[in-house]
């Protein structure tokens, strides 16, 4: 399942197998609060990818410090999009494909309270600049996914054609049908051409697939 986002303290494409994912819309200003979400985390796993609505420089300095350290654990923040419609829709969807619990400030959750089932788990995440994957576990392809996609079918037939497209978008992703096409050209205008005359393919071919 892709995602488009912004990571934290990664440049280059990272890779984690059979890693806990911990979903949340906090901003994490101290870095000692992230230090109970690690310790509950490295209880069971050697991975983790903490999505949130933003880190701080001093947040991101800790996750550097734990990255460098010999004992294999590994840490990679990932942010939220700015939008906060956004923000609730991606936390309800990767809730879904992990198996998680995210975190939220308006449930009255806190940092002190984590426990195991806050976590999700995925087979393999990688991130790199603004997209993340994850790959689901066995575990999580249950049926909560399937009614979950039958929810966001029902919205896509009730929705006004403007409104169709996030919603087909979304089940698209979910179902893991998502795809990521570069676009080159020799300068910024045809480069956005491009990208036009590939987005007028792309509705011709999901016309044609659902008539």
């Amino acid at each position: 399942i892709l995602w488009e986002s912004s990571v934290h303290a990664s440049a280059q494409k990272t890779e984690l197998d059979f890693a806990a994912v911990l979903a949340t819309d906090f901003e994490f200003d101290d870095p000692n609060d992230l230090i109970p979400i690690i310790d509950v985390a490295a209880q069971q796993y050697s991975n983790l990818v903490i999505i949130a609505k933003s880190l701080s420089e001093r947040a991101i300095g800790l996750i550097n410090y734990v990255n460098q350290q010999p004992k294999p654990f590994r840490l990679v923040a990932i942010k939220l999009p700015g939008d906060r419609t956004q923000q609730h829709l991606m936390l309800e969807e990767i809730e879904v494909v992990t198996g998680g619990r995210a975190l939220r400030q308006d449930a009255g959750d806190t940092c002190s309270s984590i426990a195991l089932n806050n976590f999700g788990r995925a087979k393999k995440v990688w991130v790199k600049d603004d997209f993340f994957c994850v790959e689901e576990t066995d575990e999580t392809k249950d049926e909560r996914r399937t009614n979950y996609i039958l929810q966001l079918q029902k919205q896509f037939d009730e929705a006004s054609p403007q409104n169709k497209e996030p919603i087909r978008q979304r089940i698209g992703r979910l179902m893991g049908a998502s795809a990521t096409i570069y676009v080159g050209g020799v300068n910024d205008r045809h480069i956005k051409d491009q990208k036009e005359t590939i987005k007028r393919y792309i509705s011709i071919i999901r016309s044609a697939y659902q008539s």
